[in-house]
């Protein structure tokens, strides 16, 4: 289960490399970045249904808006978008940080029932990495 979180990390580390901007990155800038989004991604992974649809329809509406901001700031002339463009710039930290609050608060509620559920054969490394067979076919 190691080797294939570590399989992981190193796609997550060759696809930021590889679409990355023409000026060159510190590979460390990568690895941290990497890091980030392995270890976002192992936490997004242990919530329940509701957290994670709710969560993946929050984050693809926040990636559309940011198209679109993307877009409306690229057209010369655009001074009819400048409102929606920067009510989006100062608006998306809070959003984002309230994004993560939320995936914090649902993998909270999903470790603490796993716990309740699993208490007597507890690992809080399988939980998190999982394991090379489900206990269910055994």
């Amino acid at each position: 289960m190691f080797a294939k979180q570590a399989v992981i990390l190193l796609i997550i580390y060759f696809a930021i490399d590889f679409t990355s901007s023409d000026e060159p990155v510190h590979p460390f800038t990568n690895m941290k970045m990497s890091l980030f989004i392995w270890v976002f991604y192992l936490i997004f992974t242990k919530m329940s249904i509701n957290f994670t649809l709710i969560l993946f329809i929050i984050l693809s509406i926040l990636y559309i808006i940011g198209t679109f901001v993307s877009y409306y700031d690229s057209i010369e002339n655009n001074d009819q978008y400048q409102p929606f463009i920067k009510a989006f710039d100062s608006n998306i930290q809070y959003a984002l940080y309230g994004f993560c609050a939320f995936v914090l608060v649902g993998f909270g509620f999903y470790f603490n029932k796993q716990y309740s559920d699993h208490y007597k054969h507890w690992s809080t490394v399988a939980f998190m990495f999982g394991k090379p067979s489900c206990d269910s076919l055994k």
